[in-house]
């Protein structure tokens, strides 16, 4: 299945935007992740039927959509600031799901 996203900003981030992030978290983002971050900034889903692969019976489990990198509001550093030292380290929040809890 392919999931479609939709835009939540019309403020995409260029590849220096990108480069900075990665020098910020000190990783570098999977291929795929960062292409996705080019053309959608985060994004939020589509389709409203999506669910947990492995908790299909919690519908509050579905993703809803990506944060974004700067350029907006509700963005991965925002997340990260408000988890603080509970984020475990070299792991970074991406999105969150119907429920509002975090990916």
């Amino acid at each position: 299945m392919i999931i479609e996203f939709y835009l939540e900003t019309n403020e995409k981030p260029t590849n220096t935007d990108l480069n900075d992030f990665e020098t910020q978290i000190g990783k570098t983002l999977p291929d795929d992740y960062r292409q996705h971050m080019l053309d959608w900034n985060g994004g939020i889903v589509l389709q409203d039927s999506l669910e947990h692969i492995n908790f299909p019976e919690h519908p509050d489990y579905g993703l809803s959509d990506l944060f974004p990198i700067n350029h907006s509001t509700g963005t991965i550093e925002t997340a990260m600031t408000a988890l603080g030292s509970a984020l475990p380290n070299n792991h970074i929040p991406i999105g969150r799901t119907r429920g509002g809890e975090q990916y």
